[in-house]
């Protein structure tokens, strides 16, 4: 059986801009096959069991030459496989998408395109500039930088520049895939570069004089190596000197930066601010109204990257929190939670008649359920759901660590009886025990006789097989209260090898990392082992947290309250006094 073929376009890295489409799609893929300049969110929504092969390609550096990237897709689609190309922003964009469908079609392999954002507007958007203005200009035009190390060459065509300039008043757009977009060379000069002195081509295959007569804005993608042939091929071509443009590096992500200069000066205001690859060149008069119309600089944890980690199965609501408020976030799962089935003990809990064979037996009333965390909430009610109606929990009463467990449990249509005025397990067993205490001496001392025996009070906590012994010792104290603290998942470490957040902790790249358990500390702490870790500031959400994260190494801060608004407030926070220092 024949597979199929998905062109996707990924977007220029934030991942607010994959579409949906492309999402469906990706998540559905079998194999994907993707290049270098993916944004690491959308690499992280790669289904875990798809096949992955990386043939990114950046200046210098080619893991797979494009004929053999076509024969790929080829190869795993003759296989019966769903196979997605993920490519950088749209793949039809100096994508070279038209390329890779050539083969399929030859051996009619069904196909689909799925255009992506790209970052000729998405960039310059970024930077608050508009590619085009009415006050300005009605047109913009997208041009390739960078051309084929083979030294061949094609000229813009003078029909098409000149229907261009003849149709002034609208909008118009010359798209011109003169070079290899997947084969950019260093440097400026080579032998391969001629410059025709009239201005009209070089070794770029460029027709400035066309472009400079559009009087429109001129996106250079990919041109950072050859930025003085560029410049210099506008300035012979009779641009005004003086013309505004701009570089644009890593548009849309925590590196983003840019330069405003003229076209006269971008060379030199460029090497100053040592700018590198990806970026684009921008030229003309909208690069005015960047610093007016800039946005995306001016939210709370711009310019910021931060590594989320997570529990594998969990979508985190934290992750969407922080890219509202500008970061670029890496979620990393670093933890994976595993039911415990059979779970025996569990079962007992819930039986009348003991089964001995199965261990002690724990079956009668249960006074109170206690849960440490939403995945307990989880687990534990996947689990008792499926052999038990959810009336068979009538007149128990349930304590929670904080707002996420109690959130979780209402999803079940359960409210908590108990949340402690700190969340964490010390205050929990501490506060519990209190208020199981004062109501034992209530009932006591409503009898009217004394001395009478303390009820007995039993408390079922199904959690981690590792869970804090904190809460179990506050508990304790009580006297009256007999403890069933039964295992219901464990915590396996995990780890996802296509991104390398080893390297990137290494170059400086990650600023912040946020904790939710410490449990994700220590699986952040067992997949990065042998990091220095010390480069890290990490954000937790309360005491046991922080202690294993400072435990690990890390420079610390924790949120005043355990909770998601707290902790977002604590990053926000770190962010401003960063600026501020």
């Amino acid at each position: 059986m024949t597979g199929k073929v998905w062109l996707v376009g990924a977007g220029p890295g934030d991942l607010g801009l994959f579409t949906i489409k492309g999402l469906e799609v990706l998540q559905n893929a079998e194999v994907v096959v993707y290049d270098a300049l993916i944004g690491d969110a959308v690499l992280t929504l790669i289904p875990d069991q798809a096949e992955k092969i990386n043939v990114g390609k950046r200046s210098g550096s080619h893991r797979m030459v494009q004929e053999q990237i076509n024969s790929t897709l080829l190869e795993k689609a003759l296989e019966g496989k769903r196979v997605v190309r993920l490519k950088g922003g749209d793949p039809f964009l100096f994508g070279r998408g038209g390329e890779e469908l050539e083969l399929l079609v030859e051996n009619n392999i069904p196909f689909e395109i799925v255009p992506g954002v790209t970052s000729a507007f998405a960039v310059p958007a970024y930077n608050g500039i508009p590619v085009t203005h009415r006050d300005y200009t009605s047109s913009v035009h997208i041009i390739t930088g960078h051309r084929r190390s083979s030294g061949n060459t094609h000229s813009i065509g003078r029909a098409e520049a000149s229907r261009n300039e003849k149709a002034a008043g609208s909008a118009a757009a010359s798209v011109c895939e003169n070079a290899d977009a997947s084969n950019e060379i260093s440097g400026v000069t080579d032998s391969s570069v001629e410059t025709d002195t009239s201005g009209r081509s070089d070794g770029l295959g460029i027709d400035y004089e066309a472009l400079v007569r559009t009087k429109g804005t001129l996106i250079f993608l990919m041109g950072l190596s050859t930025l003085p042939v560029i410049m210099q091929g506008l300035l012979r071509a009779g641009i005004s000197p003086d013309t505004p443009a701009a570089v644009l590096e890593r548009g849309t992500t925590a590196g983003q930066r840019r330069v405003l200069a003229t076209v006269s000066t971008l060379e030199e205001e460029t090497d100053r601010a040592r700018i590198e690859a990806p970026a684009i060149i921008v030229v003309g008069e909208v690069c005015r109204l960047a610093e007016s119309f800039a946005w995306a600089e001016k939210l709370p944890l711009a310019g910021k990257k931060i590594l989320l980690t997570r529990p594998k199965e969990l979508i985190s609501g934290m992750a969407a929190r922080l890219r509202k408020m500008g970061a670029e976030v890496l979620e990393m799962p670093a933890i994976e939670t595993v039911p415990i089935q059979p779970n025996p003990l569990l079962e007992n809990c819930f039986k009348t008649d003991p089964d001995r064979s199965s261990g002690p037996w724990t079956g009668g009333r249960i006074d109170w359920m206690v849960f440490t965390s939403p995945t307990g909430v989880r687990i534990f009610m996947d689990w008792f759901l499926t052999d038990h109606d959810i009336r068979a929990l009538a007149g128990i009463r349930f304590a929670v660590i904080g707002e996420g467990s109690a959130k979780k449990l209402r999803q079940y249509g359960i409210r908590h009886d108990f949340m402690p005025s700190v969340y964490d397990g010390e205050t929990l067993g501490r506060e519990l025990a209190q208020k199981i205490r004062q109501e034992t001496r209530r009932e006591t001392d409503l009898t009217g006789d004394s001395p009478i025996p303390e009820p007995h009070v039993r408390v079922l906590i199904p959690r981690a097989a590792i869970g804090s012994r904190e809460l179990i010792e506050e508990l304790e104290k009580a006297g009256s209260i007999e403890l069933l603290d039964i295992p219901t998942y464990t915590t396996e470490y995990v780890t996802r090898g296509i991104i390398d957040a080893r390297g990137q902790i290494e170059k400086g790249e990650i600023h912040y990392a946020v904790f939710t358990s410490a449990s994700t500390v220590r699986g952040f702490g067992e997949v990065m082992k042998g990091a220095d870790l010390s480069r890290i500031k990490a954000v937790c959400i309360g005491r046991q947290t922080r202690a294993a994260a400072q435990a690990q190494g890390m420079e610390t801060r924790m949120a005043q309250k355990a909770t998601l608004d707290a902790l977002l407030d604590a990053v926000v926070q770190c962010a401003a006094e960063d600026r501020k220092s």
